[in-house]
């Protein structure tokens, strides 16, 4: 970013570009883990390392830290520093969030392997209740003796308690920067 200028508002396409690549969306979950201060190179090198070779902190090889260090610091951080994401010192070596990418909340939706997104779940709870407003609309014991109003209100019972586990779920581990491992970790 040019000196003595400071973005307020973050371009959607500039969030994109930055998020489209692992290690800088391992970079923006740190940085919101630890939001309100800086953190310096070493220890984000450390942190981006152990996501990305799936081991502790104390067991990433020398030459795997300065493979991450040395993109960090020639590629990565000066791009995410222009897009308006952090703000990188080079001179001291520190990282922090941007004041326009602080309040920024990013959802991925990883879905692991075995699992099903949230849309073709929403797609079969949709189907199925719909059928049993149907079942009951024409009458099919047991459904008929509930009632449309019943199985409505069941549906809607269903589709609130499964909105709310979304967001439980969408919040507490999907979210980069919540307090946990990044999404695309969790969900492998």
């Amino acid at each position: 970013m040019v000196d003595g200028e400071e973005r307020s508002v973050l371009r959607a396409d500039d969030v994109f570009e930055v998020l489209g690549n692992q290690r800088r969306r391992y970079v923006f979950h740190h940085l919101k883990r630890h939001a309100g201060r800086d953190v310096y190179l070493e220890e984000l090198t450390d942190r981006v390392a152990a996501w990305e070779s799936g081991e502790p902190v104390n067991n990433i090889s020398q030459r795997k830290h300065n493979s991450v260090r040395t993109a960090l610091r020639q590629s990565h951080l000066p791009m995410m520093d222009d897009r308006g994401v952090v703000e990188y010192d080079r001179d001291q070596q520190t990282v922090s969030l941007a004041p326009a990418a602080a309040n920024l909340d990013v959802y991925l939706d990883v879905v692991g392997r075995g699992d099903i997104p949230w849309s073709l779940y929403y797609l079969g709870l949709t189907i199925v209740c719909g059928l049993l407003v149907v079942a009951a609309f024409v009458g099919l014991p047991p459904f008929a003796a509930v009632g449309e109003i019943g199985i409505t209100g069941l549906f809607v019972a269903i589709v609130g308690a499964s909105a709310l586990v979304q967001r439980y779920v969408g919040y507490t581990e999907m979210r980069l920067g919540a307090d946990h491992e990044p999404p695309d970790l969790i969900r492998q």
